[in-house]
């Protein structure tokens, strides 16, 4: 995950903005997750809007399944390689299986 940061420098006598990145070195047993249906919109002199919250009219699909992997750290996918080439494997199996009963 990335983002940016403003924080005051020594070095530079002024704020600064940092980039920062995080990865993450170990998976919860649960995860609470918030889907997010509200947004900060910035003000604009263009369109002579102010800044405020602002509500996603359209539809919004989030995924059945919720893939970490790029977020984790080197370490942590080294670890989750193994589970992933065995769910291939499954997977690769099952569509073997069902492809063979189509034929028949």
């Amino acid at each position: 995950m990335k983002g940016e940061i403003e924080k005051f420098s020594n070095v530079l006598q002024k704020n600064a903005i940092f980039n920062r990145t995080q990865k993450i070195n170990s998976l919860p047993s649960y995860l609470c997750i918030n889907f997010v249906r509200f947004y900060w919109k910035q003000e604009s002199n263009v369109g002579g809007t102010k800044a405020g919250r602002a509500k996603i009219l359209r539809s919004v699909m989030y995924p059945r399944v919720l893939d970490l992997y790029q977020f984790c750290s080197d370490s942590l996918k080294v670890k989750l390689d193994k589970g992933r080439e065995v769910e291939e494997a499954q997977r690769s199996a099952e569509d073997a299986a069902r492809l063979e009963g189509k034929k028949k």
